[in-house]
């Protein structure tokens, strides 16, 4: 029959511990099962509390560092919704008569100008939700991509109904606002598809 467990701490011969000049057990002498030789200190009962490890359930991992994809991502949103919304006011379409030159805006006369201007807003706030947030939730990826594609698509009808309108004796270029909208639609893309797998790695 097992002899009970003295209260006191005893080394591998069964022989008490000395204390410490501070009260406290030799921890060093005692040979306390799955001890791994680390403490954290001691427990009301005297015997001597590990560290945490993997045997004893070891604290939740801190979270990974920012990689630069994940930093660039709120800043491409951004941007790409700073030059659709600036490249709505500048100028869409230019064309060379025998007359002159004439240049066309994207907000003038109902142009769609007026529409990426809004898309372009709207994508920048979900730039900026992110660099606040520090992650985007399914709706806001879902919003920078929806808005992103409607930019593209956006310039690219109009960089289209553009060369359409081609006449003789008439040459008719897309303007840099309407160049801008294509640049930003594909910046958005990129800066969702960015947003994108950053979630899927936390």
């Amino acid at each position: 029959m097992t002899s009970p467990q003295p209260p006191w701490p005893v080394d591998s011969n069964g022989q008490p511990v000395p204390a410490s000049p501070t009260g406290a057990p030799d921890l060093a002498a005692v040979d306390w099962p799955h001890a791994n030789g680390r403490w954290a200190g001691v427990g009301p009962d005297g015997r001597p509390l590990p560290l945490p490890d993997a045997t004893f359930g070891a604290p939740p991992a801190a979270a990974p560092p920012a990689t630069s994809e994940a930093k660039a991502v709120p800043f491409t949103l951004l941007i790409a919704g700073g030059l659709s919304f600036i490249g709505s006011f500048m100028t869409w379409a230019s064309a060379d008569t025998p007359f002159g030159s004439i240049s066309v805006s994207g907000t003038s006369n109902g142009k769609d100008g007026n529409i990426t201007l809004f898309l372009g807003l709207l994508l920048a706030a979900v730039g900026l939700r992110r660099l606040v947030k520090k992650r985007l939730g399914t709706w806001g990826l879902v919003a920078g991509f929806l808005l992103s594609l409607a930019i593209l698509g956006v310039g690219i009808y109009d960089t289209a109904d553009i060369s359409r309108t081609d006449g003789d004796g008439v040459s008719v270029n897309p303007g840099i606002g309407l160049i801008l909208q294509l640049v930003a639609g594909i910046g958005g893309i990129v800066g969702a598809v960015m947003a994108t797998r950053e979630r899927s790695r936390s």
